[in-house]
């Protein structure tokens, strides 16, 4: 019976770092609310769910990063588009997001301001296109 509750825990430390509440989390794994709320009330048990909830956002915030690069390319090919209204959606879209992270990521006391700006500058206006065939 032992490993059963292990078994349970498990499950139930995961559903809970996913977010979900404890009377959610209990019939998601087919347990007691009572049994979750014992759980709950152990320090151990909840240091598990804390340590899956940062691996969670670790992995979640590894995928993001692995995509950023790709979505800003993406945008950076629109601004090339023959389309006038698909260029300037891209171009307000790449803007709005450097001053958004400008803004998440400057710090008290900025070292180089506009290095943010700058970078996206240079980002878009890289050359990366395929030659023309």
């Amino acid at each position: 019976m032992a490993g059963h509750r292990r078994d349970i825990d498990d499950l139930l430390a995961a559903e809970l770092a996913r977010g979900k509440t404890l009377q959610d989390a209990a019939k998601a794994v087919d347990c007691g609310e009572r049994t979750a709320r014992r759980r709950w009330a152990d320090q151990e048990f909840r240091a598990k769910v804390a340590a899956l909830r940062a691996e969670l956002i670790d992995r979640t915030t590894g995928i993001l990063a692995e995509n950023l690069n790709a979505a800003t390319s993406t945008l950076r090919e629109l601004l090339d588009d023959a389309d006038s209204r698909v260029r300037l959606t891209a171009a307000v879209k790449l803007l709005e997001l450097a001053v958004k992270y400008h803004d998440a990521t400057k710090p008290a006391t900025p070292p180089h301001e506009g290095h943010v700006i700058e970078y996206v500058h240079r980002v878009i206006t890289t050359e990366s296109k395929p030659d023309a065939a």
